[in-house]
């Protein structure tokens, strides 16, 4: 019984490592996704152009 209890431990202890691994990667494409966004100029571009257009018809109307 002294090594199941020993291999629960050490499977715990993969499985958490594991976690940490996948967590760290949705962070690091997340963060590129974000970086991408933000030096894009024609999505900022695109952007301010909606928002114009938007303000353009509340004005028309």
């Amino acid at each position: 019984m002294k090594w199941i209890d020993s291999l629960v431990i050490i499977l715990m202890v993969f499985a958490m490592l594991f976690l940490c691994l996948i967590l760290y990667s949705v962070v690091r494409v997340a963060s590129k996704i974000s970086r991408n966004e933000e030096n894009n100029p024609y999505a900022i571009k695109a952007q301010t152009e909606d928002e114009s257009r938007g303000i353009k018809e509340d004005n028309h109307e």
